[in-house]
């Protein structure tokens, strides 16, 4: 029975929005207009490598084919994307397909994804939702009539955002994120910020596809903030360690364990980490800040020390309390 952790290499996404955040922040040796940096993918372009142990050298996608003991997961295939997100410029504002709409096109769903802001810096914004109803949000949308229409919000570090499919949305300029999103190729462009491609042309967007989007969603998600600053719950909470709940929906869970001396506990399903703080141990293995590694589900009892914190997302709660 396997029970090694495994780590990742990360892979570096160029985005016009992007420059030397992810770089300095977390010390990566990435390009100067790195904007993303996919930490965990079975992508069938763009999937993570294992550097350690009996699976050294083979990518998350085969793994998840050739040892589905180690996931024990509900899913055919890798359900998400967990990435690190650090734009230099505002990022576009988009939508991302509902059910409805991803299965219309022939997709098995739509994409929901949430965020946890490491840092913020002091005048932190983003976008979520629209100052409208509804219908005066997508005629708006539909004529490209933008000013004031998107409701942008003060963001602080330690947030987290539940960015539900058919939501509008977009992380505001030097905010770091820690991101996980249902696996899909698909997001719709709204609006850009005049930006153009390298080659100067505009960039495109998707507004028939959003606006079929936002009106196949419940109206709540973007007339309300019932979703933004969503407080969590300490599910689990002694002198050493507490573990942190954000969101736990149908798509998935995504939670952080934060370590301070020496834990024992016993955990479920498999664990996709990313270390956001701190030095320690898992299981006897040396975790720094900015690795990433997966806790297999073969792997029911951990052994914790050190001063650190992980963000954990995962398919089920990760203590069974």
């Amino acid at each position: 029975m396997h029970t090694e952790l495994m780590f990742f290499r990360i892979i570096p996404r160029h985005a016009i929005w992007g420059g030397p955040i992810m770089h300095n922040y977390f010390g990566y040796n990435v390009p100067a207009q790195t904007g993303q940096a996919w930490v965990f993918s079975a992508h069938k372009d763009f999937t993570n490598v294992c550097q350690n142990g009996d699976y050294r050298g083979q990518t998350l996608a085969k793994i998840w084919d050739m040892a589905p003991e180690l996931f024990r997961s509900k899913y055919e295939h890798f359900p998400f994307v967990v990435s690190l997100v650090a734009p230099a410029e505002q990022r576009s504002v988009q939508v991302h397909p509902t059910d409805a709409v991803a299965q219309a096109k022939g997709f098995p769903h739509g994409k929901s994804e949430a965020w946890v802001i490491l840092q913020a810096p002091e005048d932190g914004k983003l976008i979520y939702g629209s100052n409208s109803d509804v219908k005066t949000t997508t005629d708006r949308i539909t004529k490209e009539d933008f000013a004031g229409l998107f409701r942008e919000i003060p963001v602080h570090t330690g947030d987290a955002i539940y960015i539900p499919d058919g939501t509008i949305h977009g992380l505001g300029a030097g905010n770091i994120a820690y991101q996980i999103q249902q696996v899909s190729d698909h997001s719709y462009r709204i609006y850009d910020y005049g930006r153009s491609e390298v080659d100067g042309s505009k960039r495109p967007t998707a507004i028939r596809d959003a606006v079929d989007s936002i009106n196949s969603a419940p109206e709540e998600y973007n007339t309300t903030l019932r979703y933004v600053h969503p407080d969590g719950s300490d599910i689990l909470k002694k002198d050493s360690f507490t573990a942190h709940e954000y969101i736990g929906s149908s798509e998935f869970y995504l939670s952080s364990m934060t370590v301070h001396g020496h834990a024992r506990m016993r955990k479920q399903s498999y664990w996709l980490c990313t270390v956001v703080k701190g030095t320690g141990r898992v299981n006897g293995h040396t975790v720094r800040f900015a690795d990433n590694f997966i806790i297999p589900a073969t792997v029911s009892r951990l052994e914790l020390r050190g001063n650190f914190t992980l963000m954990i997302s995962s398919e089920k709660r990760i203590i069974n309390v």
